[in-house]
């Protein structure tokens, strides 16, 4: 199959899915106890173009799939609509973790719906979703620590990296409030990669919560806003 047959096969499917998962939705939507003898007639509908179809499609998404760059294999429905739907100004999710924190982040990231597991007793992943980034993707980690303090955070998280064979150095902290330690940290990975942090660890009723949001050095200044936002919208429940 060339190119242009291979393009277009695979924009129809992904075209497929995302309205097939659209109709599902607007069907749960309606009250089938309604008396339709009530319906005024139904005026005429304008069938939108393929261009309008295609104006919330992501096309570099789509080339990094036609390429092989992005491996769909095993994705949910809900999962490749996020991965080819086009990130609108303002366009987040909401997630919470174990009924006590709320948090938004970016509605084209992709979310994990499988547990992620880190070898350690003492560290529950409740949230992993990461942007489409194929040389590093920008991820936020929302996890359930078992510490007896506050403080241990940022111990916690060197000693998680060091046995990944991470290096992680903390450069800056502040405490947002007594149970609310925020910092910045750096993650020198072994392939020579610099990542940066920003990270907030939160107690709640004798639990403690990491939220994390990591991105390659190179690439923080242009998601400043992005960060900010998600940590903006951290609320406890």
């Amino acid at each position: 199959m060339d190119y242009e047959n291979k393009r277009t096969v695979i924009l129809c499917s992904i075209m497929v899915v995302i309205l097939v998962v659209f109709s599902i939705y607007r069907v749960s939507k309606v009250d089938f106890n309604y008396d339709y003898s009530l319906m005024p007639d139904i005026p005429q509908i304008k069938t939108p173009d393929i261009e309008e179809m295609m104006s919330g499609i992501d096309a570099q998404a789509i080339e990094k799939i036609i390429s092989g760059e992005v491996n769909i294999e095993g994705l949910t429905s809900d999962e490749l609509t996020s991965l080819v739907k086009k990130e609108k100004a303002g366009d987040y999710k909401e997630a919470v973790l174990n009924g006590q924190i709320s948090i938004e982040y970016p509605s084209s990231w992709i979310r994990s719906e499988s547990s992620v597991s880190v070898n350690h007793p003492d560290m529950d992943i409740l949230l992993f979703a990461f942007s489409i980034d194929l040389e590093f993707p920008t991820t936020i980690v929302g996890a359930k620590l078992d510490l007896d303090n506050i403080e241990e955070a940022e111990d916690f998280m060197r000693e998680i990296s060091g046995e990944q064979g991470i290096s992680m150095s903390v450069k800056s902290k502040d405490y947002i409030e007594d149970d609310i330690l925020q910092f910045e940290a750096q993650y020198d990975y072994a392939d020579g990669k610099v990542a940066i942090s920003k990270e907030r660890a939160i107690k709640i009723d004798g639990n403690y919560y990491l939220i994390s949001v990591i991105a390659l050095n190179t690439r923080v200044k242009g998601l400043e806003n992005q960060i900010n936002y998600i940590f903006e919208s951290i609320k406890t429940i």
